[in-house]
């Protein structure tokens, strides 16, 4: 899914941060190869990154769970979620895709209370809601 939001390698390390967020993730960016290419005496590894890159928890915004409005008004997308191939060899984890189906759980349940869209969800109110449930959107500050 190709949402308003996508994310990228920039989200995942930190570069960009989204003020929606709904889900964390910390595993590297570790991007599988796609085929293996034996040309004489040498293998080829296509759409092999060179080696993970290590990346400290970071949030992922809601949008890239939401379809554009204009395509739908009444799902989430939590597995294939909007980002790109580099950002999505972070984001594949088990742990992740629990928490952002979390959040997608309680975006439904607030869509259905408050008769709307998915894209017309009240963020603060769903921010709220997975607070109180325990969820963790943000590390702490560092001290200075």
């Amino acid at each position: 899914m190709v949402s308003d939001l996508v994310l990228t390698e920039h989200h995942c390390t930190g570069a960009v941060v989204d003020d929606k967020p709904v889900a964390m993730a910390s595993y590297g960016i570790d991007v599988h190869e796609i085929q293996r290419i034996a040309y004489q005496d040498l293998v080829f590894r296509e759409g092999k990154s060179p080696a993970s890159v290590r990346v400290k928890p970071y949030s992922i915004g809601y949008d890239a769970i939401v379809p554009k409005e204009s395509e739908c008004t009444n799902i989430l997308v939590t597995f294939a979620v909007s980002a790109s191939h580099v950002a999505f060899g972070s984001v594949r984890m088990e742990p992740t895709f629990m928490m952002l189906s979390q959040s997608a759980a309680t975006a439904a349940c607030q869509m259905i209370d408050h008769h709307s869209t998915i894209q017309e969800v009240d963020y603060a109110r769903l921010r709220q809601k997975i607070l109180d449930d325990g969820q963790i959107l943000s590390l702490p500050a560092p001290e200075q």
